[in-house]
């Protein structure tokens, strides 16, 4: 796993306290309630906003001396409107499902196994382009950022009976 800062003319800090959102921002869409206001402070007490994402096209890229990837610039966006220092560790998918032993086959297979994947134990959030699946849920909460969408793909002459999704 590699870590990079990507602070790039850090944003002024914004006060986030109820009263003072209101900065001409997307903040201002926000509509913050008072636990997010309390982890967004917590984050800016931090030296740095931690995130991990893998460098596949459309999640994080770097090629010399740019950065790119629409989940890179929607995370630092986000970022820079609270005036964090984004630091991004780049990771493997398996990073982050794998517990204190490194094993990911038993949460897959066990419905009633669960646990803490040990990467939260060194960032903030995941931010990556993720299948939900039964198992994975039992470990993150996912945030759908754009719709679904699904391709049916059938041999020429074949009748689709059922579909179930």
């Amino acid at each position: 796993m590699d870590v990079f800062n990507t602070t790039q003319d850090k944003a002024p800090t914004i006060n986030t306290t109820e009263e003072q959102v209101n900065t001409g921002t997307l903040i201002d869409h926000l509509n913050l309630n008072e636990q997010e206001l309390n982890y967004i402070n917590m984050l800016k007490e931090k030296d740095a906003f931690v995130v991990a994402m893998r460098q596949v096209e459309a999640v994080y890229v770097v090629n010399d001396d740019e950065i790119s990837g629409f989940h890179y610039r929607l995370i630092h966006n986000f970022a820079d409107q609270f005036g964090l220092n984004l630091e991004v560790k780049t990771v493997d998918i398996s990073d982050y499902w794998k517990d204190e032993t490194g094993d990911v086959e038993k949460v897959q297979t066990d419905p009633t196994y669960a646990y803490n994947p040990v990467l939260f134990d060194e960032v903030d959030i995941y931010c990556d382009s993720l299948t939900v699946v039964p198992w994975r849920k039992k470990l993150v909460q996912f945030i759908e950022v754009y719709p679904k969408s699904r391709i049916v793909v059938n041999s020429k002459g074949l009748k689709i009976q059922t579909l179930e999704i």
